[in-house]
């Protein structure tokens, strides 16, 4: 056996075979590690290692990574507590305290703004602008006590930047109910850059709960945000390039996930839309840039529409759009593109051109597919739809009854028109049920209805599925730091104490236990003499699981003896007569071990072996490799 060396590669784009490393070991006397190494750190659990493993590249695709660019466990380096700068627990107003912490601490370098676990209220609302490399860890629960309009938070100009809570209970309450689209909105993130906002819950916001202004590199995740039964309580509004939104839940009466311009190479994906306005585009106008949108398994029930397509007059582009696997129950409206939308005032322009938007696998009924049809394309006369495409989309109605509308579009599928560039009236034709329609399936969450206007909405728990079959992308932050602890307190006291100091040696400071000086970022002792990509013929997307869900586990344990880099992508290529499979990470260069470093690797390994999976059925994470994405290379 031998010691754990983790290089991997920065990679340009997620969707490319580049410089690759793997899992490797070096050797040592093999007397001082577990020979079940291993096997042992093959856990339990679900991780998605690639942002659109199978997708189509013909349309939308993130253009890159996503996320922080520092782990978790180097942003707590230094711990901010607002309990330390005028907070506390049960506090008139955490507001001031929130924004000392961040101007007297958290400004510089890799740290931590923390609020404990507790009840806070918050009458002044503050902008965090500037900082880098920093964390917002909220575990305790922050209501709104002030009808001042703006936004509660706001978090500007950031740079590797993570809001979220550690116990996946942190919440903010709006208290809606009591200023009903008068008071402010929640969460507002402008210009940042290389960030995400996870495991958090949102509730009853006066006005919107989530916006994320422009920025690039953003991932937005496992969050639950309940609002109330009226417009205007949008759950997520999103513009910028390259951001990555899934496993989110939405209760409303407006915006589900909703894109705005400008936007590109978006991956929005395991949508839970519950009893919510639905998700959309627009409302889009002048001057409108939108391309390289991705939507996937979006699971829509009840509320206002399954998608829609929102616009009138206005000028602009939008194009390179996909909407596959989307599941909707008793809606009012099904597929709605609608460029005469008469709730936004009239843009300057013509009409946005749609071009090249495709819409596939869709199953679901409306309520009344008379009065609201499932599927209708009402295109700007002077600017026709191009480029429309329906492929196995099978909608229907709860009445048995149903028609679909178009107008000025052009593609394949129903009533669209297969080519031409002029303006056409409204067609309106009858459907029979699709041979092809099944009853979409239900969640065990769905509810019956919204949440009523006057009166005080719970804050839920956060889901771990978010589509009817399949699991949540990354796991719950709570489960990770349930593993976590789970290791810390089944260590004796005297190698507790061990590990801890190895860490603050290793990570805090640089190594001293090798000729180099060189900080340890990612493993014990790093990656010099890496030679160039490894890959096998037996590596599978559950090895990358298993090693992003390792990475992730000892991400937000600050006493974590070893670190290990997170994966970006997943893939095989396939030779004349066999597949090679790869695994894409960042490569960090570090000395490589030696042999007065057997204490730092024992306690590595030690730590490696203690994790421990969300579920308690051996093998990999992941399960059994059954699929991957295969390029051939001729």
């Amino acid at each position: 056996m031998g010691a754990v060396r983790l290089a991997y590669s920065q990679p340009r784009s997620l969707f490319k075979p580049l410089e690759v490393s793997r899992l490797e070991i070096l050797t040592t006397p093999p007397n001082l590690l577990p020979s079940f190494f291993l096997t042992s750190i093959m856990l339990t659990a679900h991780f998605l290692v690639s942002a659109l493993l199978g997708a189509s590249t013909a349309f939308a695709q993130l253009s890159g990574r996503v996320g922080p660019t520092s782990t978790t466990a180097a942003k707590r380096a230094k711990i901010c507590n607002v309990l330390d700068y005028g907070g506390s627990i049960g506090s008139s107003d955490i507001g001031p305290a929130i924004l000392n912490t961040f101007n007297s601490c958290v400004k510089g370098n890799y740290a931590t703004l923390y609020v404990p676990a507790g009840s806070y209220n918050m009458a002044t609302w503050v902008t965090l602008n500037g900082a880098s490399n920093w964390a917002f860890q909220m575990d305790g629960v922050i209501t709104r006590t002030s009808t001042t309009g703006g936004h509660m938070i706001i978090i500007q100009n950031a740079n590797d930047f993570e809001m979220f809570s550690s116990n996946s209970a942190g919440a903010m309450q709006g208290n809606g109910y009591q200023c009903r689209n008068a008071g402010p909105r929640l969460l507002r993130v402008v210009t940042s850059t290389n960030f995400s906002v996870h495991d958090l819950i949102f509730v009853d916001s006066p006005e919107f709960h989530i916006i994320v202004q422009a920025g690039s590199n953003g991932e937005l995740y496992n969050l639950a945000i309940r609002g109330t039964n009226l417009g205007g309580s949008d759950g997520i509004d999103i513009s910028g390039t390259n951001h990555w939104v899934h496993d989110v839940e939405v209760t409303n009466r407006d915006e589900c996930v909703t894109v705005k311009s400008p936007a590109s190479n978006f991956l929005i994906e395991r949508i839970w839309c519950n009893q919510s306005g639905g998700s959309a585009m627009g409302s889009l106008a002048d001057n409108t840039a939108i391309e390289n949108i991705y939507y996937r398994n979006v699971y829509t029930n009840g509320g206002n529409q399954m998608y829609m397509f929102k616009s009138y007059g206005g000028s602009g582009y939008v194009k390179n759009v996909l909407l596959q696997n989307f599941l909707g129950r008793g809606t009012a409206y099904g597929l709605d593109v609608n460029q005469y939308w008469s709730s936004q005032v009239a843009g300057s322009g013509p009409g946005v051109q749609f071009t090249n938007i495709t819409f596939e696998n869709w199953d679901g009924y409306v309520a009344d597919g008379v009065a609201r049809p499932p599927v209708q394309f009402l295109c700007a006369d002077a600017t026709p739809c191009q480029q429309m495409t329906l492929k196995n989309v099978n909608m229907w109605s709860a009445t048995s009854k149903a028609i679909v509308k178009c107008e000025s579009a052009y593609g394949s599928g129903l009533c669209l028109k297969a080519s031409g560039t002029t303006s056409y009236a409204v067609t309106s034709s009858s459907i029979t049920q699709p041979a092809a329609y099944t009853t979409p399936p239900t969640m065990s969450g769905d509810l019956a209805t919204g949440f009523a206007t006057n009166s005080a909405i719970p804050i839920p728990t956060i889901p771990s599925s978010y589509y009817p079959g399949l699991s949540q992308i990354s796991p719950l932050a709570k489960n990770i730091a349930s593993a976590t602890t789970t290791t810390k307190t089944s260590s004796t006291t005297s190698k507790a104490t061990s590990t801890k100091t190895s860490t603050t040696t290793t990570k805090a400071s640089t190594t001293t236990s090798s000729s180099s000086a060189t900080q340890t970022q990612y493993g014990q002792c790093g990656g010099t003499g890496w030679t160039g990509p490894t890959y096998g013929l037996k590596v599978t997307i559950a090895e990358a699981l298993t090693l992003d869900w390792v990475a992730k586990t000892l991400a937000v344990n600050p006493e974590a003896a070893v670190g290990v880099p997170r994966d970006s992508d997943a893939f095989t290529v396939r030779a004349s007569f066999f597949v090679v499979g790869y695994i894409v990470m960042v490569y960090i260069d570090a000395p490589d071990c030696k042999e007065n470093d057997v204490e730092l690797v024992a306690q590595a390994v030690e730590c490696l072996i203690r994790v421990q999976g969300p579920s308690t059925v051996p093998g990999p994470v992941g399960g059994v490799f059954k699929s991957q994405r295969t390029t051939s290379t001729g």
